[in-house]
């Protein structure tokens, strides 16, 4: 009983890395990419442009802008520094 026990394991072993072998996966994640992307709503896409809207560190709001290539343009600028930077998307945003 205990041979039979131990070709069991040794055979479901076996089987799970076979198949674990023949997977293949052309996308690599890992924690630093997750941790840079900003953590938000977004508010508005406009001119080839998303702004992420997201609590900063004291817990204030605070703004991302981004291309949609995904360049960060500013990161974490107040209201007030959004709208001297980026006018126009500052006015589409407060209507």
């Amino acid at each position: 009983m205990k041979k039979f026990a131990a070709i069991l394991i040794i055979s479901l072993a076996s089987a799970g890395v076979g198949f674990a072998g023949g997977c293949n996966s052309n996308k690599s994640y890992t924690m630093a990419n997750i941790s840079k992307a900003p953590k938000g709503d977004v508010v508005l896409m406009a001119e080839g442009k998303r702004v992420i809207k997201h609590d900063g560190d004291l817990g204030q709001i605070v703004f991302t802008i981004q291309t949609d290539s995904g360049e960060t343009l500013a990161q974490e600028i107040s209201l007030e520094e959004f709208g001297i930077q980026f006018p126009e998307l500052s006015k589409q945003i407060e209507s």
